[in-house]
């Protein structure tokens, strides 16, 4: 059977969602993640310290709290696809749980392998009570 799907030019970070979320699909709430912030949680959600993983869409997406400024990377490890929510935050920087990749929460860039592709960032804005996360896309 021919697919008219080219998967050559895919990323890591593509093929982590195609085998541990099976997406990316088309969001069938109709919200459109790519052309505003959408609300993810209360800032009284994400501790000081601590992460949350919340859904843009079907976007996965890492939020980080430190020190009370609120980060966004993705929440899947361009390694293997581990979840990066469930890791450990140290300052700005999160360890995957299965491999130990660490990104910057901040910019996403790679800070230790095995990992070599950075995560996708996400802009995040607060207003009021509310954490609000536009895609990084």
């Amino acid at each position: 059977m021919k697919s008219n799907v080219d998967l050559s030019e895919t990323s890591a970070h593509t093929w982590a969602q195609l085998i541990y979320y099976g997406g990316p699909w088309p969001d069938p709430a109709g919200i459109d993640p790519l052309a505003e912030f959408v609300k993810v949680c209360a800032t009284t959600d994400v501790q000081p310290g601590k992460m949350k993983m919340v859904q843009l869409g079907t976007e996965k997406v890492c939020l980080s709290n430190v020190n009370g400024k609120y980060h966004a990377i993705g929440d899947v490890c361009t390694h293997v696809g581990g979840p990066l929510s469930q890791g450990l935050l140290t300052d700005r920087t999160v360890t995957c749980p299965w491999h130990g990749s660490q990104f910057d929460v901040a910019t996403g860039e790679v800070k230790r392998g095995p990992a070599r592709m950075p995560e996708p960032v996400y802009e995040v804005k607060v207003e009021g009570t509310s954490v609000l996360v536009k895609s990084a896309k």
